[in-house]
């Protein structure tokens, strides 16, 4: 039977790892699930400080489209 050294940095290793994927898990099982949300229930309006017809005009245009 073979006869394996484990150091303590090893150990270190796999309880952080551990550690890392418990904390991983709890985050993931109480986050919720996402659920259509009522809103907006009337028109948004989005404001752009920059002139018209500038590349900034023309993003906001192309997003709200």
């Amino acid at each position: 039977m073979p006869h394996f050294k484990i150091s303590s940095l090893s150990i270190m290793r796999c309880t952080v790892f551990a550690a890392l994927v418990t904390l991983v898990l709890a985050v993931i099982a109480g986050t919720p699930t996402a659920v259509k949300a009522e809103y907006p229930t009337r028109p948004i309006t989005l404001m752009v400080g920059y002139s018209a017809g500038g590349s900034t005009d023309m993003y906001a245009r192309a997003f709200t489209s």
